[in-house]
């Protein structure tokens, strides 16, 4: 993949691929690094948009189920703050990739689950029905 790259270093696809190597090996730094490279390159790359969303959607995940772990509620509630920190750097992904990609199914449940995650009720439930009528 690199060698492709260095023969064409401006093609968003490439670095796109690359970051998914990258994910699947779990270097996701190297992956993050990929997927904006190809951004960069291409602003409106949808695949490479959502992937970084789902990377950092991801990220928040793990961090979730890690603070849901934790007994003391103090600790909790300054954990959970954190989570939907991240939640919120992946919501602007998912919202341009949803944009780019409307009845990207992925898409839409990763914004549902940013909107219910940050209590957005009203953008959660338009992401539901956009789901229910795609399901039809």
């Amino acid at each position: 993949m690199n060698k492709a790259i260095e023969k064409k270093p401006n093609d968003a696809q490439l670095h796109d691929v690359l970051g998914r190597i990258y994910e699947n090996k779990k270097d996701l730094p190297k992956a993050r690094e990929c997927f904006e490279k190809a951004i960069a390159l291409d602003p409106n790359y949808v695949d490479a948009i959502g992937n970084l969303g789902r990377l950092i959607f991801n990220k928040a995940v793990e961090e979730q189920a890690a603070a849901n772990d934790i007994a003391d509620n103090k600790k909790y509630n300054a954990e959970i703050a954190k989570v939907k920190e991240v939640f919120k750097q992946a919501m602007p992904y998912f919202e341009k990739a949803h944009q780019l990609n409307p009845t990207e199914k992925s898409y839409i449940m990763a914004l549902r689950g940013i909107y219910y995650n940050l209590n957005m009720n009203d953008k959660y439930d338009a992401m539901e029905k956009k789901m229910e009528e795609l399901n039809k």
